[in-house]
């Protein structure tokens, strides 16, 4: 047979220190009701009508021997509620309510029979009004309360994958709808909120960024992809003209996509590389 252990000590008018042989809790309140913490089961609510018998107790949030369901896997800077600290307000939790009611009819009911515990029930109960309405002010002000973060990580996410693609791929299709896939991304954060939330910066900036950065992006594109062309045109005996002018058919394609730069920069680049043939031919001759 096991042995049990429970101590319950007070500390303070209304409040109680309960101590067990596996877990340590505290207690407020009184018999009009109160709340109390245990180590090992959690957060409890309890009120109760007088002179009826009747009373209600909650569990409020979650033990540590809860389970909650698995969620998706989510793209490292993802963000999140508690990261841009997007939190309703405490007086919108109907348990924050309840407890805080709770704490004022027992502190007003123990008017006249105890004025240790009327003191602590009124005194406790109107500083959580008072942190309540703080909350509320606090979320009210909040640029970010309106923000649908599940759709936001999901263009994040789009973007960053893109913006990867973009910047390593010798596909030329890959690369010119994953540039568009990242801008169009960019451009729906961006009309979601212009809080510097993209890697500490604005969504604004990432279009911003994107649009200035296109030649640039394109034409070490177009160095990739005419370095790969290149090697595998060198590597055949004949033909290798013909393969080179893969290169200008193929992104000949997507001219409408390009800048005046990134076509001026590929036809040097498609020179180039004729001109490289041309001399082996010499060379050879």
């Amino acid at each position: 047979m096991g042995i049990r252990y429970r101590k319950s000590v007070k500390i303070a008018p209304g409040v109680k220190l309960n101590i067990g042989k596996q877990s340590v809790g505290i207690g407020i309140g009184g018999k009009y009701g109160g709340i109390s913490y245990n180590t090992k089961t959690g957060t409890r609510a309890r009120v109760s009508a007088p002179g009826t018998g009747l009373s209600y107790t909650t569990k409020v949030g979650n033990s540590k021997r809860s389970t909650t369901k698995a969620k998706p896997p989510q793209p490292d800077n993802a963000i999140r509620n508690d990261s841009i600290k997007v939190q309703k307000p405490l007086i919108a939790k109907w348990w924050y309510v309840l407890i805080t009611i709770m704490l004022l009819i027992g502190g007003f009911g123990n008017i006249g029979s105890n004025a240790g515990a009327a003191v602590f029930g009124i005194g406790l109960g109107a500083f959580l009004v008072f942190a309540g309405i703080s909350s509320y002010k606090k979320y009210k002000n909040n640029p970010l309360k309106d923000l649908d973060i599940e759709s936001f990580n999901r263009y994040l996410q789009i973007f960053d994958e893109s913006f990867k693609i973009v910047a390593e791929t010798i596909e030329p299709e890959t690369f010119f709808v994953r540039y568009n896939e990242a801008l169009n991304s960019a451009e729906s954060m961006s009309a979601m909120t212009n809080q510097p939330i993209v890697h500490g910066d604005t969504p604004q900036n990432a279009v911003q960024a994107l649009k200035d950065r296109q030649t640039e992006l394109t034409n070490a594109f177009l160095d990739r992809y005419a370095k790969d062309i290149r090697m595998k045109a060198f590597e055949l005996t004949r033909g290798r003209k013909g393969k080179l002018e893969t290169f200008m058919l193929i992104t000949s394609e997507y001219d409408d996509a390009m800048t005046s730069d990134s076509k001026a920069y590929r036809d040097k680049l498609y020179a180039d590389m004729l001109e490289k043939i041309e001399e082996e031919k010499t060379f050879s001759i």
